[in-house]
């Protein structure tokens, strides 16, 4: 990747940026969509989390709870590690792109995820 030209790497992330969006976008429609089907099913005053269990139970049955947790547990975890890199990178290159700088705050920052996880 350091061989890349900085058009290369703008069309890369650019490119990864659209595969997000639509992503997110097949995600969220989809839940629209089977919150519209469903719209009787459940009582007006069900939390969220109820919400999501009850629309995956009964549309793909009681293993949907196994696949459900993994997809929560990546998505906190990708946000997480988007989260200590982007705070170590800062810190890198705010003390004169420090290699040291970079490891102790994503250090730092994983233990104090742990402890407050």
């Amino acid at each position: 990747m350091k061989d890349a030209s900085y058009e290369d790497k703008k069309a890369m992330i650019r490119q990864a940026g659209w595969l997000a969006g639509l992503g997110l976008f097949l995600i969220y429609a989809g839940l629209i969509v089977a919150g519209a089907l469903m719209h009787g099913e459940f009582e007006r005053d069900i939390s969220r989390t109820a919400l999501l269990n009850g629309i995956s139970i009964r549309t793909l049955g009681n293993t949907t709870n196994l696949f459900l947790s993994i997809l929560v547990g990546f998505a906190c975890f990708t946000t997480a590690v988007g989260i200590i890199t982007g705070t170590a990178d800062f810190m890198k290159y705010t003390f004169s792109n420090s290699q040291k700088a970079y490891t102790r705050t994503a250090i730092i920052g994983c233990v104090l995820g742990v402890v407050m996880g």
